[in-house]
């Protein structure tokens, strides 16, 4: 059985799980590369074996979907830093946590 975490507290902390967020995401946009990089070197001659071509359109969405979650994560922590924008899911329950917890003003700055 899988515990829930507990949504951060402090500016620290959703700091902390926002670049850590960032950290897997990209770890796992680079292993996705590497894994599509392997699929496309089975192919020196550039013709895909009968299965390749799906070997390739597998690896390419695994590729596709792990670089559209590191920019969630990026765009999530830019959010952060640059509006004091929490994301929801980090947010406390029954809208006890507001963005003046984190300091934020009352309005984004504007750009």
């Amino acid at each position: 059985m899988e515990s829930k975490k507990k949504p951060p507290t402090s500016e620290k902390e959703i700091l902390g799980v926002l670049i850590q967020d960032l950290i897997d995401a990209t770890a796992e946009k680079n292993a996705a590369f590497d894994a599509f990089q392997v699929v496309l070197g089975q192919f020196p001659s550039g013709l895909p074996h009968p299965d390749g071509s799906q070997r390739i359109a597998n690896s390419s969405q695994r590729l596709a979907a792990a670089r559209k979650k590191a920019m969630t994560a990026q765009t999530r922590l830019s959010n952060f830093l640059d509006r004091r924008i929490v994301p929801e899911d980090l947010r406390l329950a029954k809208g006890r946590y507001t963005l003046a917890a984190v300091g934020a003003r009352d309005k984004p700055p504007h750009v």
